[in-house]
């Protein structure tokens, strides 16, 4: 993971297809594509887990280039993603982070 992440105004992300950069670049380095957050495949995916650094560059990039929608996760330009907020809440949740996963609701 390490090696795939790439750093963009100031801030680091984690590009699903880490070659071309093909969905960042879609969305001008915005947090709304970006590698899944923890959670999405079933409960027991753990990479990255909540608290690793490299976590914390997918939602820090989410919350601030415009990857949510109301607390959830942006699909598109108007939608939201369930299943990709799952991972972010779920994510958020193990962390401690109860006024972000209560967002979501």
């Amino acid at each position: 993971m390490d090696l795939a992440a790439v750093r963009k105004r100031g801030m680091m992300a984690l590009p699903m297809e880490p070659d071309t950069h093909r969905l960042l670049k879609a969305s001008d380095y915005g947090g709304r594509r970006l590698l899944r957050p923890r959670g999405l495949v079933s409960a027991g995916d753990r990479l990255p887990p909540p608290k690793d650094h490299r976590a914390f560059w997918i939602t820090d990039l989410m919350e601030k280039r415009a990857g949510l929608l109301a607390g959830l996760c942006r699909f598109g330009t108007g939608g939201i993603d369930h299943a990709y907020s799952y991972g972010y809440l779920q994510t958020q949740l193990e962390r401690g982070d109860a006024r972000r996963y209560l967002l979501g609701f």
